[in-house]
């Protein structure tokens, strides 16, 4: 099951869509890890449309964490939490992210693996393209 998110109040809304996977969905406007590092770079607000794992990167990359943070924590499947835990390594909670990681089946990253890189191999898999 997917999600919609919508600004509600100054607050992050989700709202459960009919679309059974999430990869490979984004905005018309933002399709490849490219576009969505452009975006980043150039737009004060992010694309319209985006899936909200997508827009949970986005807002980490633009330095929103809590606004990123707010997302990522409502999204309880496998990819949500490896957003999730990310997110707590941005923060420097290693443990916390330590269990993040756990419930996202991935391998734990520690301080000494390099954020930018992982932020590239999300979005890749999410949006279902190569990181540059």
């Amino acid at each position: 099951m997917g999600f919609l998110m919508a600004l509600d109040g100054g607050a992050w809304r989700s709202e459960r869509s009919c679309s059974s996977s999430h990869r490979g969905l984004v905005s018309i406007k933002v399709k490849t890890v490219d576009e969505l590092l452009s975006s980043v770079e150039s737009d004060v607000d992010p694309p319209a449309g985006l899936h909200p794992l997508v827009l949970s990167l986005w807002l980490a990359k633009k330095g929103r964490w809590d606004d990123s943070h707010e997302v990522a924590q409502d999204i309880d499947e496998s990819d949500g939490s490896w957003v999730h835990a990310y997110l707590h390594r941005v923060e420097g909670d290693v443990g916390n992210a330590r269990y993040w990681y756990s419930r996202a089946g991935k391998p734990a990253k520690g301080a000494d693996d390099s954020l930018d890189q992982e932020w590239l191999e999300i979005a890749a898999v999410l949006l279902g393209d190569q990181a540059p």
